[in-house]
């Protein structure tokens, strides 16, 4: 693949964990059977120096409404999920929106 087709779009849709808590749910879910499952969910990023809210926002949907839906994979992932990310304002990987990405 070029270089010139990495775009923003194509990696929103192939590399990131990113949209409405369903999607970020449907797409751990392909990640856990494609791998053979996992036991810890890392949640990484370097964009929300300037807007904490916005962190904070998505780890309370990823807490609140996308690690219930993965109860059924590892009861473990659930209560392990959202570890010690509070510590580290600047990080994340998993951006959750309300709206799919367009």
């Amino acid at each position: 693949m070029p270089d010139s087709d990495v775009t923003v779009e194509y990696c929103a849709r192939n590399n990131w964990i990113v949209g409405s808590p369903a999607t970020v749910t449907e797409k751990i879910e392909k990640i856990y059977h494609e791998v053979g499952g996992f036991g810890t969910l890392l949640v990484f990023g370097f964009d929300y120096k300037h807007k904490p809210e916005a962190w904070h926002n998505s780890l309370r949907l990823l807490k609140q409404e996308v690690m219930p839906r993965l109860k059924h994979l590892d009861a473990g992932l659930t209560q392990r999920g959202v570890m010690r990310s509070f510590h580290f304002p600047r990080s994340r990987s998993i951006r959750l929106r309300r709206a799919q990405l367009g």
